[in-house]
């Protein structure tokens, strides 16, 4: 299902109570299956909530380059993706695009697919939490680490 979502516990330190990693599928149609089950995990999540990595989507207009235009659709899809999971997206330092398609000319695309989103709850716990995007490594996409306990 493209999907892993995991309940964290720790006694050791401060953890996030749930986070799901995504790689969401290039189509439309399986992209809903992804996201109908995303917001079926909302109803069952008591606590912090991160959910990050490759949505295969952009926010806005801002986060692709080269090729086709963004399409709005898509856009508006994913905001309420977001609104109906109750999800913020954590910001970024380092790259501003996180996937790049190492083609040349016409052909060269970069966008921001990757990122990390988080419920209000985690963002309350976690005030210091970063997302770096790091350079990649064997992969057309960058890495994203998150320090939930930034200083």
């Amino acid at each position: 299902m493209n999907l892993i979502h995991v309940s964290v516990k720790s006694d050791a330190s401060k953890v996030p109570g749930y986070i799901t990693f995504v790689y969401n599928a290039p189509t439309d149609e399986r992209k809903m299956m992804v996201w109908n089950k995303m917001r079926n995990f909302v109803a069952n999540i008591k606590s912090s909530w991160l959910c990050l990595r490759d949505f295969n989507y952009v926010i806005a207009t801002t986060e692709k380059l080269g090729k086709l235009p963004v399409n709005v659709r898509r856009v508006l899809n994913f905001h309420c993706i977001l609104a109906d999971c109750e999800l913020l997206d954590l910001g970024y330092q380092g790259s501003k695009f996180t996937r790049n398609n190492r083609r040349l000319g016409e052909e060269h695309v970069k966008e921001r697919l990757d990122r990390a989103v988080a419920n209000c709850e985690f963002r309350e716990n976690f005030q210091n939490a970063l997302v770096t995007i790091m350079d990649p490594i064997g992969s057309d996409h960058h890495l994203l680490f998150v320090d939930c306990d930034h200083r």
